[in-house]
């Protein structure tokens, strides 16, 4: 390689770092209402999330209502979105036999009640106050 070449290869080093290392701006966080939310995990305050490992579980919320699948049945609710509060309540769902059907206790005990909701980037985590929250992953816009 020739000095000139050399220059030149060192040239574009220093600036694909200088532009790697610049910040990226952080994107607008995806709306709560209209996204298809994936379940990740649960916890209780002050402990690591447990995975969830069962059946892919989600639900979406679309005006007054919400429903999705447990990772074994399909379920529907009654949904009031006031800010960061939502209350769930009137839960109805079908009532197969499931493999795993822990999994999806674990899962559907986010929507009893009130909940507190904050959506970061394309991650919603809902939780009861101090003590139990559940982790979400935006999945994709909610099919209409």
């Amino acid at each position: 390689m020739t000095v000139r070449g050399a220059r030149f290869a060192a040239a574009l080093l220093v600036g694909a770092g200088v532009l790697a290392s610049a910040q990226v701006a952080s994107a607008a966080p995806v709306p709560l209402v209209g996204t298809q939310w994936r379940f990740e995990a649960s916890g209780f305050a002050r402990t690591a999330p447990m995975k969830y490992a069962g059946a892919p579980a989600f639900f979406s919320i679309k005006g007054a209502g919400g429903g999705g699948n447990d990772g074994c049945n399909v379920f529907g609710m009654t949904t009031v979105v006031r800010g960061e509060t939502v209350t769930f309540s009137g839960m109805v769902s079908t009532m197969r036999a499931c493999i795993r059907p822990g999994a999806s206790a674990q899962f559907r005990a986010a929507f009893t009640g009130e909940r507190t909701v904050r959506v970061t980037g394309d991650r919603l985590r809902v939780s009861d106050g101090p003590r139990a929250y559940w982790d979400f992953v935006a999945a994709a816009p909610s099919k209409r």
